[in-house]
């Protein structure tokens, strides 16, 4: 099945309530199955989309993080909503963060800092630690940190204190 939908992975948008890559990742989830190429091309379409996006409040950069399905359209394609049977119910696959982690770092400085605000949430929420770009997201973001909205500051502080953060300096 995998194989099939990767020559037409492009035309599928991240979000909607039909077919999209939110929906296709939480399938493949969802069933164990890890097809390293599709989650590949996944991850290159994430990184790319969270590099092009252009937020104005935190709640927008949902939108381009389809690895997070705590989403709006998720109620017309996942049948497991509501039910947290897995520890890590409503993100995806760990091995598609292991994909995803290397471009997120190559695209830090074209990322924005509110989508490296929430991009960073869906990374610790469920607990995929990736050190590496914890610390490229504080150095990116400190730097605008006041043109954070409330929201955008409280997850930026939340993301850190959930992982038990401890500043050096």
């Amino acid at each position: 099945l995998a194989d099939a939908i990767l020559p037409n992975l492009q035309a599928l948008p991240c979000d909607d309530s039909s077919g999209n890559l939110a929906s296709l990742l939480w399938a493949f989830t969802e069933a164990g199955v890890v097809h390293r190429e599709l989650f590949q091309a996944l991850a290159e379409r994430g990184a790319k989309a969270m590099a092009d996006f252009q937020p104005k409040v935190l709640s927008d950069a949902r939108e381009p993080c389809f690895w997070s399905f705590h989403r709006a359209s998720a109620s017309a394609w996942s049948a497991a909503r509501g039910r947290e049977r897995r520890r890590r119910a409503g993100f995806a696959a760990r091995e598609f963060y292991d994909l995803l982690a290397p471009l997120l770092l190559q695209r830090m400085p074209e990322i924005h800092p509110i989508c490296c605000v929430y991009l960073m949430w869906s990374f610790c929420k469920p607990r995929v630690m990736c050190q590496d770009l914890f610390d490229a997201v504080a150095a990116r973001v400190i730097p605008e940190v006041r043109s954070l909205d409330r929201c955008g500051l409280a997850m930026f502080s939340w993301n850190y204190s959930y992982i038990n953060y401890k500043l050096e300096e």
